[in-house]
Parts: C-alpha cells; sequence; structure tokens
C-alpha cells in the first residue's frame, strides 16, 4: 500500500519548517506528499450556492492559496518527491473530514498553520478546529515546531 503524509495549512503564511519536515519524513518513509489549504467562509453561502468569484474577498483569498499552494508543490517537487495540493473553501474541520475520507489512509497529518495554535497548545481548552477535532483522524498529528521553540509533535 502507498504511504501518504498530509501537509496540512490553513494559513498562506508557510512556515518553512513545515514543508523541511515534511520532505524529510516523506523520504524516511517512501512516502507521497498531499497538501490541501483550508480557506474559512466567515458567511458559507447556502447549500448549492457557487464559490465567489474572482475579485470578491472570497475569490482573492482562494486565489492567494492557490498561489502559495503551487509555490509550495514546486519547492517539494524540486526535491524529488511526489506531490499534489489543493485548496478547499469552508469550515475547516469539515472540509479536512471530507477530504481525509476522499484520500484515506494517511500515514501522517504535518500541520503548518498559524503559530497561535502551536502556542495555546499547552492550555486545556481547545479553541483551535484542528484541536477540537484531532482526537477523529485516524493517523498520526505532527506539528513542527517554530525555530528556537520546544512545541513538538502532537
Amino acid at each position: 500500500m502507498p504511504r501518504k503524509i498530509l501537509i496540512l495549512l490553513d494559513s498562506p503564511k508557510v512556515r518553512s519548517e513545515v514543508t523541511t519536515y515534511s520532505v524529510e519524513l516523506a523520504r524516511r518513509m517512501g512516502a507521497t506528499l498531499h497538501l490541501l489549504m483550508l480557506i474559512r467562509w466567515e458567511a458559507s453561502p447556502p447549500n448549492g450556492a457557487t464559490p465567489p468569484e474572482v475579485g470578491s474577498e472570497g475569490g482573492e483569498a482562494r486565489q492567494q492559496a492557490e498561489i502559495v499552494v503551487n509555490d509550495c508543490i514546486d519547492e517539494i517537487r524540486g526535491c524529488g518527491l511526489e506531490t499534489v495540493g489543493t485548496v478547499r473553501q469552508g469550515d475547516p474541520s469539515s472540509e479536512l473530514l471530507k477530504y481525509l475520507a476522499e484520500h484515506q489512509p494517511f500515514q501522517a497529518v504535518v500541520w503548518g498553520g498559524n503559530e497561535t495554535f502551536l502556542r495555546r497548545r499547552r492550555t486545556p481548552v481547545r479553541t483551535h478546529w484542528l484541536e477540537r477535532i484531532r482526537d477523529q483522524l485516524d493517523c498520526t498529528l505532527v506539528v513542527p515546531s517554530l525555530k528556537g521553540e520546544k512545541t513538538g509533535v502532537g
């Protein structure tokens, strides 16, 4: 069975530790990398509604996310690894669980989004959306630490 690692992003600001860690982990495991960028819709459109048009705030966010994803894919492929990437818009928890169901199994999810999550991980209250659903993941959630900090693996 082919091994797969998911790089999960919820911010267009991608930390270099995330791609470096993911590439090294994929090499050690002989795995392919999937890159998923999640964009939150503050006001989700009703069922059947179309995504925001390019030029609107939602369309511009998606366009920016696609540029970031393509840049990451180019960087990973430059390291000689196979990778695919996509952008999804909506509720991050829901979109992640749908993606995982469609592309199972993953051996690990490497999270690389908002640094606020890393700083709050020591508190018992699960305030970040990923913290609230982490128990539903069927694979290991890895959070590469920030340079100079000891936040470690989740």
